[in-house]
């Protein structure tokens, strides 16, 4: 298991800036398959065009509750594919991942009823200030066999589905996110998109200085006229994002 990468035996470690593509495994894991003690932190990584039977990109296990730990920062995953469940995440017995400022987005789930994202039996899920959208066959983002061990909060949440309610999902939207170029693998977000300054309030600013979006690649709000208004605002406003003075006054916008 693990198509490109396989973990265990209290691994302790990171992986930064990588990319996992056209990966496959038999059973579980296209890409990482990490299992027994493992503690690993993924961040601005790229899981796409990954297949396998279960977790496309990512397949996480354990015996012993929560002894094998995920965290996933700005990462992507795109275009993984699973005959049965997790086209992208699948969380087993005993594992937990965190889902912080990540985009999952237009995986293939085989089966009815399974998601892009899914937690079996006693495996964890937290999401915040994410985007999980567009599972084809499916249909289903978001699936948890225990709802009440899943929390989302602050993220685009397209179809979810779970036995009992999710422990926490709070301050979400399903909304189309209004990625750039997504048939180009553009994944940020438009001016236009929902998830735009949508994050956790409390989370750290994005790097425009304004509220966290929702997903991995921030909306950049630069100003482009230079009138001291940001694009985002003349939009809200009415006026010409591209022009200092849109009515044409003398006096800038």
């Amino acid at each position: 298991d693990g198509g490109a990468v396989s973990l265990s035996d209290h691994f302790d470690g990171s992986m930064e800036s990588c990319v996992f593509e056209n990966n496959k495994s038999v059973n579980g894991g296209g890409a990482l398959y990490c299992w027994s003690f493992v503690t690993l932190v993924l961040s601005e990584c790229v899981f796409t065009s990954n297949e396998t039977n279960y977790g496309g990109a990512l397949y996480a296990l354990d015996n012993s509750n929560s002894s094998t730990s995920i965290t996933a920062y700005n990462c992507i995953f795109n275009l993984n594919e699973s005959q049965e469940g997790g086209s992208a995440v699948f969380v087993d017995t005993g594992a937990s991942v965190n889902i912080e400022h990540c985009t999952v987005a237009y995986n293939t789930c085989a089966i009815n009823s399974e998601g892009s994202v899914q937690a079996y039996s006693s495996g964890e899920i937290n999401i915040t200030n994410s985007i999980i959208y567009g599972t084809t066959v499916s249909g289903v983002d978001l699936h948890a066999a225990n709802g009440n061990l899943v929390s989302v909060t602050f993220s685009d949440v397209g179809t979810t589905s779970a036995t009992g309610a999710f422990n926490v999902y709070t301050d979400n939207i399903n909304a189309d996110p209004l990625f750039v170029n997504p048939a180009n693998n553009d994944f940020g977000l438009q001016f236009s998109s929902p998830c735009v300054d949508a994050g956790d309030p409390n989370s750290p600013l994005d790097p425009d200085g304004t509220r966290a979006d929702m997903g991995a690649i921030p909306f950049y709000n630069s100003d482009s006229d230079s009138d001291g208004l940001s694009d985002l605002a003349e939009l809200n406003y009415g006026t010409d994002p591209m022009d200092q003075d849109t009515d044409d006054d003398g006096l800038s916008d």
